[in-house]
């Protein structure tokens, strides 16, 4: 299982500290604001309880727990990054 969060967030420093808590957390940065890493609900979870408090109205965060087979079935166009160059291991 995979957990892909992805966010719209007008606060620099709110953008800054959540981008930090999913990179300390093992998340790998695919897009500005789009990270995904190995993990379960548990993981979603604990995400969604930690970054909730940074939530300003306005803003949004979705995490979405996929399957492997959903991750290794993505399409990647354009100057995607390559997930297992960014420490995402997809075994």
């Amino acid at each position: 299982m995979y957990v892909v969060v992805f966010y719209d967030i007008s606060s620099n420093r709110v953008r800054q500290l959540v981008a930090d808590k999913l990179l300390a957390k093992g998340l790998a940065r695919v897009q500005r604001s789009v990270f995904i890493g190995r993990g379960g609900y548990a993981l979603a979870k604990d995400l969604a309880r930690y970054l909730t408090r940074f939530i300003n109205p306005g803003d949004s965060l979705l995490i979405m727990v996929v399957p492997r087979d959903s991750v290794m079935g993505m399409i990647r166009l354009g100057d995607s990054v390559s997930l297992d160059e960014q420490r995402v291991k997809l075994l």
